[in-house]
């Protein structure tokens, strides 16, 4: 038991270095493109997620909501960054929401469908829920002519096409590249370590 906690802190300590790395080393995490990053650094939290369970997932996805907090007011990726991402309801909770519910869904549709498929099915679920999380209070809370004059748009007059746009050029690809690349990643680390890191 003592054992299976000590490699559960190590694997706690190599997803938070794999985590840091991608998101201070250019195109390791974030890709920017114009305004916007394209984030891949969610399949290193799915991947943590799936493989040490909610709770870990959850703690995982903070400790990337934290390191994005301080980068917005450190060295932002992009112009809107320090403008939004240091708010914690949209740098941090979607984040811990994010790696909970991933795991939390496997759980309930493993129980009905093949373990892949199930992992596919809970990537997308989780990147709607996330993006709903975090699209939503950045128009409740930054709708102001500052941050449409740093995003080049309206968001007032707009909001529907600003939405489209995110969606295309971020969390659509983010979500097909996360449902190729994690459930592979996950499933050769099921036949290895089975459940032994998994906390619910």
């Amino acid at each position: 038991m003592q054992h299976t906690k000590i490699k559960r802190l190590v694997l706690y300590s190599l997803f938070f270095a794999i985590l840091l790395i991608q998101e201070f080393v250019p195109f390791l995490g974030n890709i920017p493109i114009g305004p916007i990053s394209l984030t891949i650094i969610d399949i290193t939290l799915f991947t943590a997620a799936l493989e040490m369970g909610p709770t870990g997932g959850a703690i995982v996805g903070g400790f990337w909501g934290i390191v994005t907090l301080i980068r917005a007011f450190t060295v932002p990726s992009s112009p809107v960054d320090p403008i939004i991402f240091t708010n914690p309801l949209i740098s941090v909770l979607p984040k811990i929401v994010m790696g909970w519910l991933c795991p939390w869904l496997f759980l309930k549709l493993k129980a009905h469908f093949k373990v892949y498929s199930s992992m596919i099915v809970s990537i997308v679920l989780t990147e709607i829920v996330t993006a709903i999380l975090t699209l939503g209070p950045i128009y409740l809370f930054y709708a102001t002519p500052k941050v449409e004059a740093a995003l080049g748009v309206n968001f007032n007059n707009s909001f529907a096409k600003v939405i489209g746009t995110v969606v295309v050029t971020n969390a659509f690809p983010e979500t097909i590249l996360a449902a190729v690349i994690v459930p592979m990643i996950v499933t050769q680390l099921f036949r290895k370590f089975k459940n032994q890191f998994y906390v619910k």
